[in-house]
């Protein structure tokens, strides 16, 4: 049985973003069909060790964290004492890059893209030439969206290697069982209808402060579910544009709550302003559960998630007027909803489910040992 090690900051729980979602389900997705170990970093100065689902999750101890980096000096360490057939890094990760240039352990090196390095990119500029090395050991660079693969700066000089490997979904989280059409009822209960629902961590990219400026010219009601540092600035910010009576910050949610609220509500909004998103993963669970989503176009896999007109909107970032109409278009037509949200459905049942992910995964990481 091949043996994978998976490479990250976090895991998902108790860390809730979309890499370390999509983590675990890589991890849920290979169980069983290789020995799967993850290393993170233990966000204490003691390492930690958990079996969890038959996934061992080891943690390296972190003395803090600068611009989202954890401090992790003992990670060469670890990469020399632990081997692998496949070292699978979900990047940027610039500790885990450095490690690997370090150590060079034996194994083949898998790469993650997730996105480019946006906020960051004058200290990304230093560090560039070392990341240029990490990328040029690696036999695979897997990317979640065509675009992105043709549109980085970073990875044109790697484009021969690079996979489009979409993500996978578990679908089961997201059927409607008895306790969840319960909560539905109660969700539309405490909230009305119209309802327009946000999934994500309140920091820059996500959008969130031109979603707060189309409310004004939207009739309906805004749902954010997640938290971070912006939370204050964008009650504030509500509060001034006198929509504050339709907008709730419902914080984070458990799994159950989550998909409840995504059955209960009309569409999903990602109004991401800048390509940190790489993804946006949270479509995907809308459309698991019927429902269309309007997104930005931003050059990054967003649009690949939701196809325009096939699944939901697409308009361009930063724009609280377009943002503003698509979302009146779904919430007017009903019959359009439908449309787009049975299309969704589909989609995302044939083309990202865990099983295909698997698939292509082993394939990727057999071929990946054999060129070594």
């Amino acid at each position: 049985m091949m043996d994978v090690l998976q490479v990250y900051k976090d895991f998902f729980p108790p860390v809730t973003g979309g890499v370390e979602r999509h983590l675990a389900e890589i991890c849920r997705a290979l169980a069983g069909h290789a020995r799967v170990r993850v290393l993170v970093s233990s966000r204490g100065l003691s390492p930690t060790r958990e079996r969890r689902d038959g996934i061992e999750i080891l943690g390296a101890p972190e003395l803090g964290r600068a611009l989202s980096v954890p401090m992790n000096p003992t990670l060469p360490l670890w990469f020399r004492r632990l081997e692998a057939d496949v070292w699978h890094v979900h990047s940027p990760n610039p500790m885990a890059e450095l490690a690997w240039l370090l150590v060079r352990p034996r194994g083949a090196l898998v790469v993650s893209y997730h996105s480019d390095v946006v906020r960051q990119a004058r200290t990304f500029a230093l560090y560039r030439p070392l990341y240029v090395k990490f990328l040029a050991s690696a036999r695979r660079i897997l990317v979640s969206a065509p675009c992105l693969a043709a549109t980085s700066a970073t990875l044109a000089p790697f484009r021969d290697r690079c996979t489009v490997l979409p993500f996978g979904m578990d679908l089961e989280r997201f059927r409607p069982s008895a306790a969840v059409e319960t909560e539905v009822r109660a969700v539309r209960a405490r909230h009305g209808h119209r309802l327009v629902l946000f999934v994500g961590r309140l920091i820059y990219f996500k959008g969130l402060r031109y979603l707060l400026d189309a409310m004004p010219y939207v009739d309906g009601r805004l749902l954010l579910i997640g938290d971070g540092p912006l939370r204050r600035s964008l009650e504030d910010q509500a509060t001034r544009l006198g929509v504050a009576e339709r907008v709730t910050f419902l914080g984070r949610l458990s799994d159950a709550d989550l998909t409840a609220h995504l059955h209960a509500c009309d569409l999903l909004v990602l109004p991401s302003s800048h390509a940190s998103e790489g993804f946006g993963i949270v479509q995907l669970e809308a459309h698991a559960c019927g429902k269309p989503t309007v997104c930005t176009e931003i050059g990054t896999g967003t649009s690949f998630a939701n196809l325009h007109g096939i699944t939901g909107l697409v308009v361009p970032p930063r724009d609280p007027q377009a943002l503003a109409q698509a979302i009146t278009r779904l919430l007017d037509d009903a019959p359009l909803r439908q449309k787009l949200g049975e299309a969704a459905r589909r989609r995302v049942t044939t083309e990202f489910s865990l099983e295909r992910l698997r698939s292509r995964l082993l394939e990727i990481y057999a071929e990946a040992v054999a060129a070594c």
